[in-house]
């Protein structure tokens, strides 16, 4: 019997080599992550080092390049690149290792099988994997169709974000100039017990946001409560 001519077997023995089949495909699955994850970290290492100052400012704004957040950064990818280094040429070893254990499952159970009487029931000997490197090229091609996805819903999330903020900030600036429409006219009408506190009110939401303490966001919101500071 050739090997294009395999026969079909009992579920037990066909579920035998999916198991040992999904062992060599998992494998194959964390090697070429650990190269994609491998190129991305050793290209930000060596946009770091082309540049340091360039580099710091283009993803960290105000943090320089001694700073504690591109100083971390970096030492992370450079470490993940030498695990990887450390650990690549294991992987192909132990890849290697499950798919000599793929084939000799696969053997006993053909041994097996011709020694069975025929029986109802059976299913068809399970689809042989793909080479690896049309694994690796199909996994790419998955890869690349996901990312493009995830970027597609990232700017439609980002486009609904930034219409959300623009709606609010319109709503706010509306209600800021209800509010310096009105204030003009209260202040007309009060008492000069009454200017004395709305002094002291108007100089401790200056002092608070010069501070930082409250943000425009605090003082609309007391205004409209009409809570007094303190």
């Amino acid at each position: 019997m050739t090997k294009t001519s395999r026969p079909d077997i009992p579920k037990r023995l066909a579920a035998r080599i999916r198991a040992a089949q999904e062992n060599v495909r998992q494998k194959r699955i964390s090697i070429v992550y650990s190269e994609k994850n491998y190129e991305q970290s050793s290209a930000r290492v060596a946009d770091f080092e082309a540049d340091p100052d360039a580099f710091s400012a283009r993803y960290y704004g105000r943090h320089d390049r001694d700073s504690y957040p591109v100083v971390t950064n970096i030492s992370t990818n450079r470490e993940r690149n030498a695990r990887h280094e450390r650990r690549r040429d294991e992987r192909i070893v132990e890849l290697a290792e499950l798919e000599a254990r793929l084939m000799r499952v696969e053997a006993e159970v053909l041994v097996e099988v011709t020694r069975l009487r025929p029986t109802q029931g059976r299913v068809p000997w399970p689809r042989k994997l793909l080479a690896m490197k049309q694994f690796r090229a199909d996994l790419d091609a998955q890869l690349r169709r996901e990312d493009v996805q995830w970027r597609t819903e990232r700017a439609a999330d980002d486009a609904l974000f930034e219409k959300l903020m623009a709606k609010e900030e319109a709503r706010a600036a509306a209600e800021s100039a209800r509010e310096g429409e009105r204030l003009p006219r209260d202040i007309a009408a009060m008492s000069p017990a009454e200017c004395a506190a709305h002094r002291a009110w108007a100089d401790y939401f200056m002092t608070g946001l010069k501070s930082g303490e409250l943000t425009m966001s605090d003082v609309l919101d007391m205004l409209r409560r009409q809570r007094p500071p303190g």
